[in-house]
């Protein structure tokens, strides 16, 4: 059994990969929702580990890094906070909706608590984020995240371009049964293909959720998740 994950890879920590479902008078997703979490869930904290050996098994000296998602009752996240292998702060995101539930801005500060980049986003009339512009404190445009969906408004790529048009890079996700299944790296103008990660679920609580989540790198384990969820 198989359900959406967060992405695990630091640089995209903020990107969901997303399931989501719209309606036909362009109600916005919730947060919980696009990335499959299921009841009121207050916090998620996501500790990654790296085994050694292409081991399915960890330990506690394996941890790499954990984050903490918040959501508001409403489904929204509110606020990501990322610590590393020590439990030290490395940085941290808050988020700002409209009335319709659409994030709007994203603030990202540093481990001192100081401002460092801004987010903003634009959406499609079903919803869905198309484009995410990364902006410094000095308002200099650094970046812009396309995304692209499915028929099902299901997340199939997202592309990072630079102020240039040029692509930095993109990941394209597949789905099986409706659930996030592998995502693939790809890297420079030229589209090489680098990596593909396929994903493995398993422990879930009586929400649905699940606690444990395997990842492959061409086939060798990358990383393992675990995950402490608290509700409303």
């Amino acid at each position: 059994m198989t359900y959406n994950i967060l992405l695990s890879k630091t640089f995209i920590v903020a990107i969901s990969v997303i399931v989501a479902f719209h309606s036909a008078f362009t109600q916005y997703t919730s947060d919980l929702s696009r990335q499959n979490l299921m009841g009121k869930v207050r916090t998620a904290l996501r500790s990654n580990y790296e085994p050694k050996n292409n081991s399915e098994r960890f330990k506690e000296k394996d941890l790499k890094d954990k984050t903490l998602y918040e959501f508001n009752e409403q489904g929204n996240l509110i606020q990501m906070r990322v610590y590393n292998h020590i439990n030290l702060l490395t940085f941290r995101y808050s988020y700002i909706y409209d009335s319709e539930g659409k994030r709007i801005v994203a603030f990202k500060y540093n481990s001192e608590e100081n401002l460092v980049s801004v987010d903003s986003s634009q959406y499609d009339l079903n919803g869905n984020r198309t484009l995410e512009k990364k902006y410094t404190t000095k308002d200099s445009l650094q970046s812009i995240d396309h995304y692209s969906y499915d028929s099902k408004g299901r997340i199939i790529e997202m592309m990072r371009k630079n102020i240039l048009n040029k692509m930095l890079f993109r990941y394209r996700f597949k789905y099986h049964n409706n659930a996030m299944y592998t995502h693939s790296d790809y890297h420079g103008q030229d589209s090489s293909q680098l990596e593909i990660y396929t994903y493995k679920f398993e422990h879930f609580d009586k929400e649905g959720n699940f606690r444990k989540a395997v990842i492959y790198r061409d086939n060798d384990v990358y990383r393992i998740s675990k995950f402490s969820i608290a509700y409303y």
